[in-house]
């Protein structure tokens, strides 16, 4: 059996909520299943089973960084 495998290069996205303090990654054009809850992460999966999602609550603290660097950081790259 092979497993899924996605080249997701150049088609992702990331975004920063600064008033919930939310850091999300997302590829584009993928068919939304479900997602999985964990303590402040939710990964979003799609219909292949493959991860196509992810959201990081309470970002700054879990970077330990300011909210201001994650809403102006515009150097993220979306690679698996």
């Amino acid at each position: 059996m092979t497993k899924p495998y996605l080249n997701a290069k150049g088609k992702g996205e990331a975004d920063y909520d600064y008033a919930n303090d939310i850091l999300f990654f997302k590829i584009k054009d993928r068919e939304y299943s479900h997602s999985i809850e964990l303590e402040d992460i939710v990964l979003d999966i799609d219909v292949s089973g493959i991860i196509t999602g992810i959201q990081i609550f309470a970002a700054s603290n879990m970077f330990q960084i300011e909210k201001e660097a994650l809403q102006n950081n515009k150097k993220f790259i979306f690679s698996l």
